[in-house]
């Protein structure tokens, strides 16, 4: 059996590497893209206070996924439901 591959953000911040990141606001997955390829450590898509939804955060996250910067998604609420949609 293959394990999980190792979460490099999660590594780096476990080893105390400075970490550098970009927040996601504008709901476009080629802004997205974009900032995955520009050398950022992660990307943040913030669906808290940016014009997102379900559909919208799943596409940058899909933009992301293609540039291999590790995505993190800041949800409007910690409610289950939404944390479970994200995941």
């Amino acid at each position: 059996m293959k394990s999980a591959p190792t979460n490099q953000l999660k590594a780096r911040l476990d080893a105390g590497d400075t970490q550098t990141g970009i927040w996601l606001c504008s709901a476009s997955p080629i802004i997205a893209e974009l900032a995955g390829g520009a050398g950022f450590d992660w990307c943040l898509v913030d669906w808290e206070h940016g014009p997102n939804d379900l559909v919208s955060v799943t596409a940058q996250l899909q933009a992301l996924a293609v540039t291999g910067t590790p995505a993190v998604v800041r949800v409007p609420e910690g409610a289950d439901w939404l944390i479970k949609q994200v995941l």
